[in-house]
């Protein structure tokens, strides 16, 4: 049934609560997993480690110390519960989440935390490329680097 009024936890089967918030999330009190739809998704992966980012990750904390089951369906087997098709995996840095292309991206339990501070880390690595590593600016660091040390 697409759309259903109670969402099921793609990972225990137990009900997905709305969780009050900036951007919409539903998370799962039974073993702690979060669902973040496609903005929500799409925001943590970009790792600006802004004042959304802590929000979202705050909630996963507390859903996370509530939670009092493990996940029960086997990764392959999980399926979007907005619209009942299987879930994809994806591997973002170290973690793997299950993802609905079309409804967002399901996260067990600490997994979220994980995946804020693999994009925030991948995200400041890229400005320091982008600052020193660049045409140009390699040289002109090395040489700086350099003159400071010859003195």
């Amino acid at each position: 049934m697409y759309r259903q009024e109670v969402m099921t936890c793609p990972a225990c089967e137990g009900p997905l609560i709305a969780e009050r918030g900036t951007m919409p999330i539903h998370g799962c009190a039974r073993c702690g997993g979060l669902w973040l739809g496609p903005d929500a998704t799409v925001h943590v992966l970009r790792g600006l480690d802004d004042e959304l980012d802590h929000e979202i990750d705050q909630r996963a904390v507390t859903l996370e110390k509530a939670a009092r089951a493990l996940p029960g369906v086997h990764e392959d087997a999980r399926i979007c519960p907005f619209c009942s098709q299987p879930l994809s995996r994806v591997d973002v840095a170290t973690v793997r989440i299950d993802s609905c292309f079309t409804h967002g991206s399901w996260f067990d339990r600490s997994e979220l935390h994980q995946v804020i501070a693999s994009c925030s880390k991948l995200r400041v690595s890229q400005r320091e490329e982008e600052l020193f590593g660049g045409f140009g600016w390699g040289v002109l660091w090395e040489t700086i680097l350099r003159t400071l040390s010859d003195r």
